[in-house]
């Protein structure tokens, strides 16, 4: 592979640069051209089934809240088949935002792609070598011609395996070399890994690793997967928590040669204080993917009064968390 080296993170690994900004505090607001959010949601939970469940509204507040051009999921797809996936999402979204939604999905993985019908168009392209982990989409936004690489990397511990579909995301974007350029997704692997070094370094692409989690309670953490548990929940107390695990395992790459970086940050709902909930309107458990335990948090319960927190034993699960990237088109 032809090395394509940039700047990441701010170091110079070849083409020097200056470190993107990164937000951990102030507003939710937009700060560029193109806003694009990158969020692995977990089975699908906010697409299908009961769309009146805490876990459906809870997303429909965290889409309000971003607002982002682009969203760019990953694991959408549960028990409905590829196309009633697309629709659900298209629903979802118009339901949330009152736009008519475009939106392409892959196979098993439930790769997604989805952006306002009104700013352009989706055509999306399986990628080779990928083994379905990961999913390509020529997008047409407002004109501009966008190549983006979405993934899913196997679990374990495979990680020559990793690499090769980490490759593969490549050998699609290289294709697309005259489109503007962005890859994101879960990686299953933390920075440094094999699947990430091959999109850091041979991606023409420039890695942000770490944007922090906006928040006055417990913000400017880099994880993107967790469990929390919270210590004083025994009162309804759920203002205080603190990770029981924790991962970096979602990334995304952007092509600095036509994006300008204004702002990344992850949104974690548990790290906000209750002011900054209620000018976003957002609740605090809306991160967490369980509705029983979603509404558990938000309306303060103590564990007596619902059943799932005596089968978690205490646990709560974000598993992963939406990160945005805010960009001015060059």
């Amino acid at each position: 592979y032809e090395s394509f080296i940039l700047e990441s993170g701010g170091s110079s690994t070849g083409g020097g640069g200056t470190t993107p900004p990164t937000s951990n505090s102030g507003s939710l607001s937009k700060s560029g051209a193109l806003r694009i959010a990158c969020y692995n949601v977990k089975v699908n939970t906010p697409f299908s089934g009961n769309q009146s469940n805490e876990r459906s509204k809870a997303f429909g507040r965290i889409v309000k809240a971003l607002n982002p051009d682009i969203w760019v999921f990953q694991e959408t797809r549960g028990s409905l088949s590829t196309s009633g996936t697309r629709d659900a999402i298209n629903k979802k979204l118009k339901s949330v935002t009152g736009d008519n939604w475009t939106t392409v999905v892959s196979g098993d993985v439930g790769l997604s792609v989805s952006m306002r019908s009104s700013n352009g168009s989706l055509q999306g392209d399986s990628i080779s070598g990928s083994d379905n982990r990961s999913y390509g989409t020529r997008v047409t936004y407002k004109g501009k011609d966008i190549a983006i690489a979405n993934t899913h990397l196997l679990p374990g511990s495979d990680a020559d395996k990793k690499e090769r579909h980490a490759k593969a995301m490549v050998d699609y974007l290289k294709k697309h070399g005259s489109r503007i350029k962005f890859a994101c997704g879960d990686l299953n692997a933390g920075a440094g890994s094999k699947p990430y070094n091959v999109l850091k370094n041979y991606s023409g692409l420039n890695v942000h690793e770490f944007p922090k989690s906006l928040g006055g309670n417990g913000g400017n953490k880099d994880i993107t997967y967790g469990h929390v548990i919270f210590p004083n929940r025994n009162s309804g107390d759920y203002t205080k928590w603190e990770y029981e695990k924790t991962n970096r395992i979602d990334f995304g790459f952007y092509d600095s040669q036509k994006l300008k970086l204004n702002k990344t940050f992850i949104l974690n709902t548990l790290a906000m204080t209750d002011s900054e909930l209620s000018k976003a309107s957002l609740k605090r458990g809306d991160v967490i993917n369980d509705s029983q335990q979603i509404t558990a948090v938000n309306n303060k319960l103590k564990p007596s009064q619902y059943t799932k927190d005596s089968q978690k034993k205490n646990v709560y699960s974000h598993d992963h968390l939406p990160i945005v990237f805010d960009f001015d088109i060059k």
